[in-house]
């Protein structure tokens, strides 16, 4: 037999098991699909306080034009409502995001001076900015809908109006909120990666 021939019965051999395989995986119907790929990105993890509640501060904003805050909303939140949503001025960095265990805040609360002014925040709905307000913290209030049992969100989306057009912004910051008194544990955390975008 020559080469050439050779060269063709092996070549056709390959070709019969590679399509006898792909038949086969084909006509399996019970055969479990591969595990979707986990992602590396975790949640912060902290408990509300006694009554269910804590604060979160998703980003701090300054305006160049005149804008009308209309709203804040969670992005796929489980077991968590809004109590209050509210804007105060804000003097630390305007790159940070972060967590109050309690609600209202304790006058030892930090969060780089942000809460100095909670007695002064104003109710965010309806509220008119100019580029003379400075930095403003926006805060949102959240409460566990059960207190037994934990909650989750992936961020908030924040609603604005600026010149007679409405402007939507999504803004992530994936948090786990442990019931009261509970801990943060590893595997609670790392558990997180589940649902993290």
């Amino acid at each position: 037999m020559s080469a050439r021939a050779i060269r063709r019965v092996t070549s056709s051999i390959v070709v019969t098991l590679v399509l006898a395989g792909c038949s086969r995986s084909a006509g399996v119907a019970d055969e479990a699909p591969p595990p979707a790929p986990r992602g590396t990105e975790r949640a912060q993890c902290t408990a509300a306080d006694p009554e269910g509640e804590l604060i979160l501060h998703p980003r701090s904003l300054t305006v160049a034009e005149d804008t009308t805050l209309v709203d804040v909303a969670l992005l796929d939140a489980v077991n968590l409502s809004i109590v209050e949503q509210a804007v105060t001025g804000f003097t630390g960095n305007p790159e940070v995001q972060g967590v109050i265990r309690d609600y209202p805040p304790l006058k030892t609360a930090g969060l780089v001076d942000s809460l100095a002014d909670w007695d002064q925040r104003r109710p965010l709905s309806g509220l008119a900015l100019t580029a003379t307000d400075g930095q403003q913290a926006v805060l949102v209030a959240l409460r566990l809908d059960d207190p037994t049992l934990s909650g989750r969100l992936v961020g908030v989306t924040l609603t604005s109006e600026v010149a007679g057009t409405v402007l939507t912004q999504e803004i992530e910051q994936p948090v786990l909120v442990q019931p009261p008194g509970a801990v943060c544990t590893f595997d609670d955390v790392d558990a997180t990666r589940e649902w993290v975008p």
